[in-house]
């Protein structure tokens, strides 16, 4: 009996790999979101978390469009919002390109297709950009080129905001 509900159980996962849906996320996160590893996930775009939580599961395919520049595709989390995506090393969540044909045969060459996932925080900043100007504990804004957000060197503690078991391809 044991074994059936084995090969029942099985079937089951096999079937649901086989059948997972494509998502296509075109526009912002703005509410609280949950990303499951029964979808594969296709970016366009930049798409900006703000003030909400993404949630990625455990085995999580992420793929982004091809593009540099300004049309590239990037996942950004703003400092409003969270992203909570910790994977295992048997199920990690996976950031790729589109063209990754997901079987290993990807090396170094094929990377730098997408723009990636950037989180701008709150925590201190390490450049020397308008150092004299800088007071002890004062708030630093700045923004990157051609990000439609900014980010400032406010606080330290950004554990929630740390992907786990996360590759980024």
């Amino acid at each position: 009996m044991k074994q059936v509900l084995n090969m029942i159980a099985a079937s089951a996962l096999l079937t649901a790999a086989v059948y997972a849906a494509d998502v296509d996320v075109t526009s912002n996160i703005t509410t609280d979101t949950t990303w499951t590893s029964d979808n594969v996930y296709h970016l366009s775009g930049f798409i900006t978390v703000n003030g909400a939580a993404l949630t990625i599961e455990p085995g999580t395919v992420i793929k982004a469009a091809a593009g540099t520049g300004t049309d590239a595709t990037a996942l950004i989390v703003s400092q409003t919002a969270t992203i909570n995506a910790v994977g295992f090393a048997s199920a990690p969540i996976i950031f790729t390109a589109e063209g990754d044909p997901m079987d290993g045969s990807w090396g170094p060459d094929e990377g730098s297709t997408w723009g990636g996932l950037i989180i701008l925080g709150n925590a201190p900043l390490n450049s020397d950009r308008n150092k004299e100007s800088w007071a002890e504990g004062a708030t630093i804004t700045d923004t990157v080129e051609g990000i439609p957000t900014f980010y400032r060197n406010l606080r330290e503690s950004l554990e929630a905001r740390i992907p786990k078991t996360t590759r980024v391809r």
